[in-house]
């Protein structure tokens, strides 16, 4: 009798928390974190420019940049976004921070602006397919430059 009663106890424990790891009908799942199709490691076809991007808690990402020339670093940039501002943060060649609030969004694009920096006035992230673009520009859109980037691994040289 005891064996039943124990083995119908533990029955029951497991049943109620089994429950528990499900979500309650009715409740939606939790969106992903901001900004989560940025996150990894991107880097050009001839593999002279390179962006890691890194969760650093729900609301923050931390990101660097790297371009290279025949084998050396030439240029470095610290990266922030700030998903509760919401913002982007440069700190090129490790000064700054030079603050881009968000214009715009969408599910797999951003775009920070900052009419009053010098250049870049803008920039964009977007998703396409597997890859991703980054685009700067002023912030009329003129003088733009743009990197087509696949995520490390796949399109180095």
């Amino acid at each position: 009798m005891f064996r039943i009663a124990l083995l119908a106890i533990i029955a029951c424990l497991l049943a109620a928390c089994s429950e528990s790891l499900e979500p309650a009908r009715g409740v939606p799942m939790a969106d992903p974190p901001a900004f989560s199709w940025l996150e990894g490691c991107w880097v050009t076809e001839d593999g002279s420019y390179r962006e890691v991007w890194q969760r650093g808690g729900s609301d923050l990402l931390f990101g660097f940049a790297t371009m290279s020339h025949e084998g050396e670093v030439v240029f470095f940039e610290q990266l922030r976004i700030e998903a509760d501002t919401p913002a982007f943060y440069a700190y090129p060649a490790g000064t700054g921070p030079s603050p881009f609030p968000l214009e715009a969004s969408g599910a797999a694009e951003a775009v920070f602006a900052n009419p009053e920096h010098d250049y870049p006035q803008r920039i964009r992230y977007a998703r396409e397919g597997s890859g991703l673009v980054a685009t700067i520009s002023l912030a009329d859109g003129s003088r733009p430059n743009r990197w087509d980037f696949t995520p490390c691994g796949t399109g180095e040289s």
